[in-house]
């Protein structure tokens, strides 16, 4: 792996989970000397990042964490929502017992990071049941813009994952989720991740606008 990917996977991690904050400024000179590299790694970091719409840069403030207006926000969630439902119309039609196996071992797995709260891991699990929900669709296309989309909106993940009194229901709609899938229930799949999407909008929106 090249530099320039490693440090670009690392900041969109730090940024994900939340060690970066919305607005705040990335700097070059500090990132080379971190990274023990020279600058240019660190922007070829920072054009993968805006490309996705992690940073912003600005021409008198250099890079910084993206925030967004509400408007934004509401654009952002209505445009996963819709490839949402699709990707579910699909995976309505390909899903196997095996697709079934690996979503509930993945949840399991979230329980556990729950159960020892470890927010890092609650984080890659539940990033792990998405991409593999989404992955049943059996279309990469699709998968790659939901994906854009959805590290954008994973800006306060961490701050997320720090609640304690959202979390266990939050398992508990992947249940649910995998249980309408497996009766290959499109209806009742898609109603409940609009539910869930929908109270991710919510937080998302709370957090962002009283940053």
């Amino acid at each position: 792996m090249s530099n320039s990917k490693k440090i670009y996977e690392e900041l969109k991690l730090s940024i994900m989970e939340g060690k970066y904050k919305p607005r705040e400024p990335l700097l070059e000179r500090a990132l080379a000397a971190q990274f023990g590299v020279s600058r240019t790694p660190i922007r070829e970091a920072f054009r993968r990042l805006e490309a996705i719409g992690m940073v912003k840069k600005g021409p008198k403030q250099g890079v910084r964490v993206a925030d967004f207006s509400q408007r934004e926000i509401e654009d952002l969630y209505l445009v996963r929502l819709h490839l949402k439902q699709l990707a579910v119309k699909l995976a309505v039609r390909h899903v196997s017992s095996q697709d079934i196996k690996a979503l509930k071992e993945i949840n399991q797995e979230l329980l556990k990071a729950f159960s020892r709260f470890d927010v890092a891991a609650m984080i890659e699990e539940n990033y792990k049941f998405h991409r593999t929900l989404i992955a049943i669709s059996k279309n990469p296309f699709l998968m790659q813009f939901i994906e854009i989309l959805r590290s954008r909106s994973y800006i306060v993940a961490h701050r997320f994952w720090g609640q304690r009194e959202n979390l266990r229901f939050h398992i508990q709609e992947h249940n649910q989720i995998i249980r309408a899938l497996e009766k290959c229930d499109f209806q009742k799949s898609f109603s409940l991740l609009k539910a869930h999407l929908s109270k991710s909008r919510d937080y998302f929106m709370r957090e962002i606008l009283k940053t």
